[in-house]
């Protein structure tokens, strides 16, 4: 809630860095890419908050977030590399915490443009030359699930009887011919890098199955700020690109109508068909019928492979023995809920 008098006098660039708020903390300072300051407010409704100062700093390099834990310099890091978590379950000063996300990583393609991925049987190919679980349980580590739709289970609208394509090489090849690519074509797979984990090792892998069944199969990759304004806002992430997702309005709506439906902003992907059942979900208050819109919708995703994969990611943090928390799967850190050990 922001005080109007306050908007008045200061307008919105000096808002934008002088935040007033009505929670739990008050804000204290901010320093671009070093770090937040925030100081427990007193006189808050529920109570004062246990921990009296909380500290958010970016820091990029992940080896550089499990140095700073090991030293106990930091309580909680996030994005660990399923590698690292080893160097962070050291008894009596750290350990790991791990939770299924909301966050879907997916492959989407870009049928907007023509090309071969305008063809249905070219996308549903490509879904089954890539053998998923195996990338997940080799480069990940195991670290992801493996799903059918963009749903995951925590999402109003998720249909557990949408399984995911099955890694199926020679029905891809077959699939490749009838659509008149047997010798293959040239596609790019765009990504962002160090985004999610072990993102760049996952498209590598994803990459190395396509040029399995002939397809002349390349890897772009971008750092994040540069992805999402020149590629993924702009539409050119054309013909195919990774994102992740997470939903935490915990419905259908918040990922279908958003990645999903022609002329979104951040849709590169169109099928009419699709578009009603999304506009019908938008619109239906019965809980019964809005399931099975959502689960109908997510039959027509997966039937037209608009997506060639998505899993839901695990998170990894490492957390400093002193503090009691435990990972959410909503990715929140809520430092009012946290507290010191004694």
């Amino acid at each position: 809630m922001l005080p109007p008098k306050y908007v008045q006098e200061k307008g919105p660039v000096y808002i934008s860095t002088h935040p007033v708020g009505t929670g739990p903390y008050k804000f204290v300072s901010w320093a671009k890419d070093d770090q937040l300051v925030l100081q427990a407010n007193e006189s808050y409704w529920r109570g004062a908050p246990k921990i009296k100062k909380a500290i958010f700093r970016p820091i990029p390099e992940a080896t550089t977030r499990v140095a700073g834990l090991q030293t106990q310099e930091l309580d909680i890091i996030v994005n660990i590399p399923p590698h690292l978590m080893r160097l962070m379950d050291w008894k009596g000063r750290s350990f790991v915490s791990k939770v299924p996300s909301v966050r879907v990583i997916f492959m989407a393609f870009d049928n907007t443009k023509g090309g071969p991925v305008a063809d249905k049987r070219v996308r549903q190919a490509i879904a089954q030359a890539i053998d998923m679980e195996t990338i997940i349980k080799k480069v990940l580590e195991g670290n992801g699930l493996l799903l059918g739709s963009p749903l995951t289970k925590y999402h109003f609208g998720y249909d557990p009887t949408i399984k995911p394509y099955a890694y199926n090489p020679e029905k891809a090849k077959k699939l490749l011919a009838e659509a008149g690519y047997a010798k293959g074509f040239d596609f790019v797979l765009h990504s962002p890098s160090g985004r999610y984990l072990n993102d760049k090792e996952v498209v590598e892998a994803v990459v190395g199955d396509l040029r399995k069944v002939g397809i002349n199969a390349s890897v772009r990759t971008y750092e994040w700020g540069t992805y999402m304004n020149q590629l993924m806002y702009a539409h050119k992430a054309y013909p195919a690109y990774i994102l992740g997702w997470g939903n935490t309005n915990f419905d259908a709506a918040g990922t279908l109508l958003q990645l999903l439906r022609t002329g979104q902003v951040l849709s590169s992907y169109t099928n009419l068909k699709l578009d009603a059942l999304i506009d019908e979900g938008q619109m239906t208050m019965d809980k019964k019928k809005r399931q099975k819109i959502y689960s109908d919708a997510c039959k027509l995703i997966k039937e037209e492979a608009a997506w060639a994969f998505s899993y839901e990611q695990i998170d990894i943090y490492g957390v400093n023995e002193r503090v009691n928390w435990k990972a959410r799967t909503d990715e929140r850190l809520v430092v009012f809920d946290m507290s010191f050990k004694k």
